[in-house]
């Protein structure tokens, strides 16, 4: 499970290596790409009920929440883009309550307001405060992150394979228009990348970090689904160790003192969500 974690952890800081070689949506149209062709030959066939319900997923999850994540990563350092990631949190709570009727009380609402004070307080560390912008892209991917959670409850069991490539393949003909439209010469530009760099990146995001999606749904079958999910609090601890080590980033006081106070409000909306049994 920390193995798992701690790839998950590496995923942004691969994705914020990726961004300064390429422009954003190119960079994830080649991840996408990569990830479907890889995934296709073990692909099954399945019924278009389950496609529509991997496209829509697909839409919201790697079309819109990964887009914008890359988007984001191009003006936050990995760590800040970590913890304002764990706002899915809040939207999914706050999702529940629309969608399927779920009850907010006052313990989960003091969750939400401490989520919310410490972002207003990482606001003072200079990566995010001088990028609100950049905030606001990360912002809505997370929301859409969180909705592509209530489009998987509609899914039914689906091939691993099938899923991961489906998923990746529908993004790509969305996520390439995208960067024709933002950056067509980042193609023309590809030739002269760092490939020492990016084909290991890509290599990792499309193969490694796949491959731990469908450990981690095996491990969500056999264990407590609640206890389990409570673990990925500690995605953006690792985050930071690995963007220190690995980017060589700073962090300050502000990121510092609002990350606990965000990561206590997410830890108690999880945990409410736990006792609730709807984790």
């Amino acid at each position: 499970m920390l193995g798992i974690l701690i790839l998950w952890a590496g995923n942004v800081v691969a994705i914020k290596m990726a961004v300064t070689e390429v422009a954003p949506l190119t960079a994830a149209t080649l991840r996408f790409l990569l990830g479907g062709l890889i995934f296709l030959p073990f692909a099954k066939k399945t019924d278009r009920q389950s496609l529509w319900t991997i496209f829509q997923i697909s839409m919201s999850m790697n079309v819109v929440h990964i887009g914008l994540l890359f988007i984001g990563l191009q003006k936050l350092d990995a760590a800040s883009a970590s913890i304002l990631l764990q706002s899915q949190v809040v939207f999914a709570t706050l999702l529940g309550c629309f969608f399927f009727k779920e009850k907010i009380r006052w313990r989960t609402w003091t969750g939400i307001a401490l989520a919310v004070a410490g972002i207003a307080v990482m606001m003072g560390e200079p990566d995010i405060g001088s990028h609100p912008d950049a905030v606001a892209i990360m912002l809505v991917s997370t929301f859409f992150l969180a909705y592509s959670y209530v489009k998987m409850k509609h899914l039914k069991s689906v091939h691993p394979a099938t899923y991961i490539s489906m998923l990746c393949l529908c993004a790509v003909p969305f996520v390439f228009t995208g960067s024709l439209v933002i950056s067509p010469e980042s193609w023309k530009a590809l030739p002269e990348a760092n490939w020492l760099l990016l084909g290991p990146v890509f290599a990792y995001q499309a193969i490694l970090v796949s491959l731990t999606h469908i450990v981690w749904q095996r491990m969500m079958h056999k264990g407590d689904v609640g206890k389990v999910t409570a673990f990925t609090l500690l995605i953006p601890f690792f985050t930071v160790v690995l963007s220190v080590l690995l980017l060589g980033e700073h962090i300050d006081w502000p990121m510092i003192v609002g990350g606990l106070i965000t990561m206590v409000g997410v830890g108690i909306i999880t945990l409410r969500r736990i006792q609730k049994g709807i984790a």
